[in-house]
Parts: C-alpha cells; sequence; structure tokens
C-alpha cells in the first residue's frame, strides 16, 4: 500500500532532493548547510549515518557554522539514496 503525499510533504521531498544534489555536487559544504540537510531528512526520516558523519567533523560548540565539512564518498551512498523516489514516497 503506498503513501499519499500532501502538498507539504511534496514541498519538503522537493527542498530535500535539490538540497541532496547539491550536496552531490560539490567536495565540502557548510555546518549551516549540512544542518539544514539533517533538518529536511529528518522531517522524513533515515540520516543516523549523515548525521554522525557530520558529528564525527563538526562539533558544535567549537566549530563555526562556516566550517566546510567533507563529502566523503561512504556519505555519498547514503545521500544518494534520498534521490531514490521509491525512499521517499
Amino acid at each position: 500500500m503506498g503513501h499519499i503525499a500532501t502538498p507539504t510533504k511534496e514541498i519538503g521531498i522537493h527542498n530535500l532532493l535539490q538540497c541532496v544534489s547539491l550536496f552531490i555536487s560539490t567536495r565540502a559544504a557548510s555546518a549551516l548547510a549540512w544542518l539544514r540537510l539533517l533538518g529536511l531528512m529528518a522531517s522524513l526520516a533515515h540520516l543516523i549515518p549523515i548525521q554522525l558523519h557530520l558529528l564525527a567533523k563538526y562539533r558544535p560548540k567549537r566549530d563555526p557554522l562556516s566550517l566546510l565539512v567533507p563529502i566523503l564518498p561512504q556519505v555519498l551512498f547514503h545521500l544518494n539514496w534520498w534521490l531514490q523516489s521509491e525512499n521517499i514516497s
């Protein structure tokens, strides 16, 4: 049985896909961008590996939000998961 996408969920999915696409197209992103990505994912689920990666590289109490956090191959695997429509619909 499929899920019915509401307009709010569709907007959230659209925003998430845009954000994930930006991450995949670059080598590093600011901690603020990482936090936005995680917030979008948290609203839909499946984020633990990405969150753990961010926390391994970025310390909220010590590091500035402008800190560039590398996007490693193992993170790309989890980011690509979000681009598969069957995973988020």
